[in-house]
């Protein structure tokens, strides 16, 4: 053995003793602050302004690769996308907020709860807020103060409503 390999198998040990010693110390060390109870949302960016979306209203976000148009009764209905093995109607949320005509490069799938896909724009990120940043604004949903910003929070249930039945969502685009 050399004198170098030597030092190196020293200064092994030496280092896994010391992360030995960390880690055990790790458990014996008084248990953190639990994290600040909040209200998880997505930012989303639809007709140019940013949006915030409930995550427990959501089923999941994701990337729209391909919608398939489909004739369809309601402007806002851009077709079907697929979403975790199944097809959901996907609907504009620029247009379902009034915008006369779709995000031209919508391409984020907000999929509610209800099974019913919201195209947006954009992805603006994920905020963690506590409830007091939250102000509930009777039947208009919510308003997110956050980082000096003010985002809407829509109900994203209001929004799909008209296009569920009991049994969940309806065929794309017709109105019951």
């Amino acid at each position: 053995m050399s004198i170098a390999s030597a030092a190196a198998e020293m200064d092994l040990g030496a280092l896994a003793g010391r992360l030995r010693a960390e880690f055990d110390a790790g458990f014996a060390a008084p248990r953190g602050q639990p994290p600040e109870e909040g209200v998880a949302l997505l930012l989303v960016v639809v007709a140019g302004r940013t949006w915030a979306l409930r995550l427990a209203q959501l089923e999941g976000f994701a990337a729209c690769a391909d919608l398939v148009a489909l004739p369809a009764q309601h402007p806002a209905c851009l077709g079907l996308a697929g979403f975790r093995g199944r097809a959901v109607p996907a609907f504009s949320l620029a247009m379902l907020l009034g915008a006369p005509v779709p995000d031209a490069h919508a391409r984020w799938l907000a999929v509610a709860t209800p099974g019913v896909a919201l195209v947006a724009a954009g992805f603006a990120g994920h905020v963690r807020a506590p409830r007091a940043a939250l102000r509930e604004d009777g039947a208009n949903g919510a308003l997110l103060e956050h980082a000096g910003q003010s985002y809407a929070v829509l109900d994203l249930l209001l929004l799909v409503s008209p296009f569920l039945t009991p049994r969940g969502p309806v065929r794309p685009g017709v109105i019951p």
